[in-house]
Order: structure tokens, then sequence, then C-alpha cells
């Protein structure tokens, strides 16, 4: 199943990435921003691995959660992170995501994670990679998905 999300003329502008040629009626959406600071970086002097799948498992369920009428999404798994290219303080971490499949109690999301200091226009990819949300109850249990229509 595909979801249209923008237009791509505006996409740019609007915080949506087109896929491509094979992809290009699903394009990723913005979901949020973080900045990277000395604080969360390791031994290296750049981000923690550990940080950042924290940061991608937050973007995933804001992003899941805005998809649907359920009330709680809980994260299911996560394909390989393989991280391209490294995160220094001072650069400013975005986060996009789309719909890549819906199931009958879960959502999977494609995620792009890309990096740039606040003061260069060129982001680079830091990592592309999918998790599975699933719809839960207030006691645990599994409950259909429940699509909110958005415009």
């Amino acid at each position: 199943m595909e979801f249209l999300w923008g237009g791509a003329a505006s996409a740019r502008a609007e915080g949506v990435f087109p896929l491509g040629a094979a992809s290009a009626r699903v394009e990723f959406e913005l979901i949020t921003r973080r900045l990277c600071l000395i604080k969360d970086t390791g031994h290296a002097g750049v981000l923690w691995g550990g940080n950042m799948m924290a940061w991608v498992d937050e973007a995933g369920a804001i992003y899941a959660g805005r998809q649907v009428a359920n009330r709680y999404m809980v994260t299911k798994a996560f394909t390989e992170i393989d991280f391209q290219s490294r995160v220094a303080p001072g650069d400013m971490v975005s986060f996009y995501g789309r719909v890549a499949r819906v199931g009958r109690t879960s959502l999977a999301i494609d995620l792009r994670v890309t990096a740039a200091h606040p003061a260069d226009p060129d982001e680079r990819e830091v990592l592309r990679v999918t998790g599975v949300f699933v719809a839960i109850d207030a006691a645990g249990d599994k409950e259909p998905i429940r699509r909110v229509e958005r415009p």
C-alpha cells in the first residue's frame, strides 16, 4: 500500500524528500530535529551510537503515532542500523519518515536521518532504517491499526 505525502514541487520547502524513480510516489516527511551536543558524544568526539538509536526510535514512534488513531504504538523491531557518516557536536540532525507497510496491528516506518551544521545547506545522509511499531491497548494487548486520514 502506498501513500502520498505532499507534492514534489514543494518538497524541499516542506521538508519532504523524494526517494527516486522507484518510489517517486512515496516521499519522506520531516518528523523532528535534534542538535548534537558534547554530552551526546563518546570518547571519539562524535555522536554516541546508542544516542542515535534512541533518537531514531523516538522519531519513529512520533511518526507512527501521527499516522493512527490508536492510543499506544510500541516498538517491535528495527532493521540493521548502518551508520554512513559521523555526527559531530554542533550538527543539526534531521529525522524523516514515511509509511512503508500497514499491517493488521502494526506499521513499518522507513526512517532517513541526515546531519549538517546549521549554517551548511547541504545535509549528508547518516543512516536509513525501517522500524516496526505495534498498536496496543491499555492492557498491553495488540489491537487493529486505525488509520488517520491526512490531508
